[in-house]
């Protein structure tokens, strides 16, 4: 099984001309191999945290040392971690909001980007063993999170050698005479995602197929922008340009539309010399599948029972709806048949709030009941 790391946190303390650094690599499993077995474990940093984080990354003793002790890291975050530590926190970052957006996107549904840990810090702790339509948009998503992450900060001007598209020369401002360069996150989410990979089975060809999805769709959710420039509010020059979509959760949902039309695969029985398939085909017999749908390899779980062996944690606890127009978190579809519990909570609120001359608010406290449903 080939593994490649993204960071793990560990807290170390160094005395070093009188500054204290703490030591804060985040660390982000990801396992590509024969069988997935996909891992991923953040920890919550603080904007402190976050702060020492940098601190330490920019120290190049320090930073050289640890990157080396990484023994987890592929080459070329490895070579990341010690030359590049701009690019490399643009990585962390954008791993970290796809796998955000995930778990937003999917909070209602049977699978919801499920997430485990050993303490409150963790913010996600999540195993695959099998590779499944999850899988694929685990990989799609991670990949989107990447490229749009470090896109947006080169435009930015926060990555060295890299930046914007000049598309003319104009006295307005050089953000509204260039287009986004997606073309730098697309190559370095590509080399993140396959980096350290040795075996191109048919996982690895699932995986790189739905990465290159991930990536194409931050591509192709670039939108024109225009801007008006000229005296008195009057439009004498208009300058316009690509840009990124405000907030990666548009390019989330439609990759989670390509989620419910996933593509069942297979090995083709054409095979390079060292026997791995040259590449995959439809179950159904239709050829090759198209670029532009994910695919999977294994039928998914129900995700009714816990199941360590296929990832499931199951969904029993999970709060639903009990409403006739829910959907997804419904209690009849969320709770797979078994029922569900019904209890009394008290939720309390500010009312009635006054203005108080002067500068003051003040609140009464009211008190609601509302019956909560989780499933048994």
């Amino acid at each position: 099984m080939s593994t490649y790391w993204i960071g793990q946190a560990k807290s170390s303390m160094y005395l070093y001309k009188g500054e204290l650094f703490l030591i804060l690599l985040a660390v982000f499993p990801i396992n590509i191999g024969l069988r997935v077995h996909y891992g991923i474990r953040t920890n919550r940093l603080n904007s402190k945290q976050r702060h020492y984080q940098r601190l330490a990354l920019k120290h190049s003793s320090l930073r050289e040392h640890i990157c080396n002790t990484m023994h987890t890291f592929g080459p070329f975050l490895k070579k990341l971690c010690i030359e590049r530590t701009d690019l490399y926190l643009a990585v962390q970052q954008g791993f970290t909001e796809g796998i955000k957006t995930c778990q937003k996107i999917f909070q209602n549904d049977r699978w919801n980007c499920t997430t485990k840990g050993n303490s409150k810090s963790a913010i996600l702790g999540f195993v695959m063993a099998r590779v499944s339509r999850e899988a694929s948009f685990m990989y799609a998503i991670a990949s989107a999170g990447i490229t749009y992450r470090v896109s947006k900060e080169c435009y930015l001007g926060r990555i060295r050698n890299c930046g914007c598209k000049k598309i003319g020369e104009s006295e307005s401002s050089a953000k509204w005479n260039c287009d986004v360069d997606v073309g730098t996150g697309i190559k370095i989410s590509r080399k993140v995602m396959e980096d350290g990979l040795l075996k191109w089975d048919a996982e690895a060809l699932m995986n790189r197929h739905n990465s290159d999805l991930g990536r194409m769709a931050v591509r192709d959710s670039l939108s024109f922008q225009c801007k008006c420039f000229g005296l008195s509010g009057m439009c004498t020059s208009k300058t316009c340009h690509r840009a990124l979509v405000p907030r990666i959760e548009k390019i989330g949902l439609w990759l989670k539309d390509k989620h419910k039309t996933a593509v069942h695969v297979k090995p083709s029985r054409r095979t390079s010399r060292s026997g791995y398939p040259r590449f995959l085909v439809q179950i159904n017999g239709k050829g090759r599948p198209d670029p532009g749908s994910l695919i999977y390899l294994q039928e998914s779980p129900t995700y009714c029972e816990r199941d360590p062996s296929t990832g499931s944690l199951g969904t029993k606890g999970r709060s639903c709806s009990v409403k006739e127009n829910a959907i997804s978190n419904s209690c009849r579809l969320l709770c797979c048949g078994r029922g569900y519990d019904t209890r009394i909570q008290v939720v309390k609120r500010k009312c009635n709030c006054k203005f108080k001359w002067c500068c003051q608010v003040e609140c009464d406290e009211c008190r609601n009941t509302c019956k909560v449903y989780t499933c048994k």
